[in-house]
């Protein structure tokens, strides 16, 4: 027998939303000058979101902008930066409960690109995996001092970043789990950066 729950003063089976059409498309950079970047991209009359973030920040912590459309120009950008562009899609569901509910899908595969005179050399550059974060685990957060990261696969060095994007701390490793130690550092929020073979994992971390 399915379970139950309370809905409205009726019961209803409880139902996983089925998600149609939720595959987000990949960016195309077309043009770019000093501080801007035209973007577009394979998708017509549907809602997105598109983020650009500096390629080692979560996709939440750059420019998120809600649209319809297939292109954007994204200005007041920095140079000598390399930026992450992604897009998700809205979800629609097929489930009678969730039907008004505004779901997004997963941010989709990021495009790479470079703001600058002299673009460096790209080979080996990590960006941010969006399976690798999955298996990230950080504890405790909040944290008032010590904090353990372990991943599933080996991490080589563990940022951690303010909210104005400074480096705070850093700790290079080889191993799968990590202890840092934040004790020193003011209380606020902060977003860690893992990295490891599979790429960028990150969280948000709040020291106490």
């Amino acid at each position: 027998m399915p379970q139950q729950q309370i809905y409205w003063g009726c019961v209803f089976p409880i139902v996983q939303p089925e998600r149609i059409g939720c595959e987000a498309p990949e960016a195309e950079v077309i043009n770019r000058g000093a501080d801007y970047a035209e973007l577009a991209w394979d998708m017509d009359g549907d809602s997105c979101q598109l983020s650009v973030a500096p390629y080692n920040m979560p996709a939440d912590s750059g420019q998120v902008v809600s649209m319809v459309g297939n292109s954007f120009t994204a200005t007041g950008l920095d140079t000598n930066v390399y930026y992450a562009v992604r897009l998700r899609t809205q979800c629609h569901h097929s489930c009678p409960i969730h039907a008004d509910t505004v779901v997004w899908s997963v941010w989709g595969a990021p495009t790479l690109f470079y703001l600058g005179s002299e673009e460096p050399d790209t080979t080996g550059i990590g960006i941010h995996d969006v399976d690798v974060p999955m298996s990230l685990n950080i504890t405790p957060n909040p944290t008032t001092g010590a904090l353990t990261v372990s991943c599933v696969v080996a991490i080589d060095e563990v940022e951690l970043f303010d909210m104005q994007g400074r480096c705070a701390l850093s700790d290079k490793a080889d191993c799968s789990t990590v202890v840092l130690d934040l004790k020193a550092l003011p209380t606020g929020t902060y977003v860690l950066v893992a990295h490891t073979a599979k790429g960028l994992a990150t969280r948000t971390v709040e020291k106490r």
